[in-house]
C-alpha cells in the first residue's frame, strides 16, 4: 500500500485536519471536566513518552497527514526514522504474544520497552501536529507519571472513546483502508524518493520478511 494508492488523499488530508481540530477541543473540556470532578490533574506533559511504548492501531485514513509531515522532514531524520522501524521490526519479531487491541494483549509489548519510530531521541513526536487519534485521546488523570511505564499499574485514563468514534465519523470512518499497528502500516506507504537509489532500495529489503526477501 504505497501513499499514491490511498483513495482521495487531499480530501482525506481536509477531513482528518478539521476531524482533529474538534477532537483536540472535545478532549481538552473532558479532561478539564474529570480534573475538577476527581480534584486531580493529568501528568502528561511535552517530553513525557511512556505513552508511546504502547501498541498504537490506527487506520490507513490516518497515514495520509503523516507520510505528509515525513516527506518534509530532513533527509537524515527520515532515515533515523527508518532505522527505527527495523529496530521496531526486529522487537516485534522477539515478542512471545502480537498485541491485539484486547485488553492485556498489549502487556508483553509495553514490558518489552518497545518504542515507536516516530519519536525522537528528544522523547517529543516527529509528527505530533497530524499524531493518530488513538494518540490524541490517550490522557491519564492523577497518577505518578513514572508509573505509566509500568504495565502491572492502575491507571486512571480519561474516558473517549465517544470522542474518538465521532472523530473517526466526521472524517469518513475507516472506508476501506486497512486497520493495523501504526509502524506497521506505516512501513508499507513509505515515502520513498521517486526514484530510490541503491540505500533506499537495501532498506526496504532489508525490513522484508524473510520469506519475502529471498523471493
Amino acid at each position: 500500500m504505497r501513499l499514491r494508492r490511498l483513495p482521495l488523499l487531499h480530501l482525506a488530508g481536509e477531513r482528518l485536519r478539521d476531524a482533529h481540530k474538534a477532537l483536540d477541543a472535545a478532549m481538552a473540556a473532558r479532561v478539564a471536566t474529570v480534573e475538577r470532578e476527581r480534584g486531580e490533574t493529568s501528568p502528561c506533559r511535552t517530553g513525557c513518552a511512556h505513552c508511546c511504548r504502547q501498541p498504537v492501531f490506527v487506520g490507513s485514513l490516518e497515514l495520509v497527514p503523516i507520510v505528509q509531515a515525513l516527506r518534509d522532514l530532513p533527509r537524515v531524520t527520515r532515515q533515523q526514522v527508518l532505522e527505527r522501524l527495523r529496530s521496531w521490526f526486529d522487537a516485534m519479531a522477539r515478542l512471545s504474544t502480537f498485541p491485539t487491541g484486547a485488553p492485556g494483549s498489549g502487556k508483553p509489548y509495553l514490558r518489552a520497552g518497545i518504542t515507536c519510530p516516530l519519536l525522537s531521541p528528544d522523547e517529543t513526536c516527529l509528527v505530533y501536529e497530524v499524531r493518530p487519534i488513538a494518540c490524541r485521546t490517550h490522557q491519564v488523570i492523577g497518577s505518578d507519571p513514572a508509573e505509566c511505564g509500568n504495565p502491572d499499574a492502575m491507571l486512571w485514563f480519561v474516558q473517549a472513546q465517544d470522542i474518538a468514534y465521532r472523530a473517526f465519523d466526521e472524517c469518513g470512518g475507516w472506508g476501506e483502508g486497512e486497520v493495523g499497528l501504526l509502524p506497521d502500516l506505516l512501513y508499507s506507504c513509505w515515502p520513498w524518493p521517486a526514484e530510490p537509489g541503491p540505500r533506499a532500495l537495501s532498506d526496504a529489503h532489508a525490513l522484508l520478511p524473510e520469506d519475502e526477501a529471498s523471493s
